[in-house]
């Protein structure tokens, strides 16, 4: 186990972004990450299915992972918070620095864009993630806990609790 997750995303190439639906369920998501100023940053459209469940939900969970979303073995889970940014200079900021970080794969990306446009994700208005990492909680062995992943929720918010078994089952 490395002693600081948090910097193992830093140098990470790809890493794996987890929103939460209204439900509880997790959605994982394959994404870049750069560095800006304080915050590890992500950058995606602003119409995107995380943006819409970050508004209602900013937690989130982050690892190392594949360009192909497998989570890296050893890799720890950090729980934390994302805030999202639609300031253009801040999403020209992080444009930038993802130009840099990942030059051959924006560059491979945006030919196959104008050979297939629906691969073009830049169309459109772009929101910054920022990103806020808790360091995990500790065990005194030095392991993690198991609540550094959130856990689902048990029914759905807006639902008014689990039904009794025989509700509804009464005949009149």
């Amino acid at each position: 186990m490395n002693p600081d997750p948090i910097a193992d995303l830093r140098r990470a190439r790809f890493v794996l972004l987890t929103t939460f639906r209204s439900s509880g369920q997790p959605v994982a998501t394959p994404v870049w990450v750069v560095q800006d100023r304080e915050h590890l940053a992500v950058l995606t459209n602003l119409d995107s299915g995380k943006v819409r469940r970050l508004r209602r939900d900013a937690s989130i969970t982050l690892a190392p992972c594949s360009p192909q979303g497998k989570p890296v073995p050893s890799a720890q889970p950090v729980r934390g918070r994302a805030q999202v940014i639609t300031d253009p200079l801040t999403v020209k900021r992080v444009w930038a620095l993802v130009r840099r970080k990942y030059a051959v794969e924006h560059a491979v990306l945006r030919v196959l864009g104008l050979v297939r446009p629906a691969w073009r994700r830049w169309d459109g208005p772009q929101a910054v993630l920022h990103l806020d990492l808790a360091p995990p909680k500790a065990t005194p062995a030095g392991t993690s806990t198991s609540d550094d992943i959130r856990p689902p929720t048990a029914r759905h918010p807006r639902s008014h609790g689990p039904r009794h078994p025989s509700a509804g089952s009464e005949k009149v």
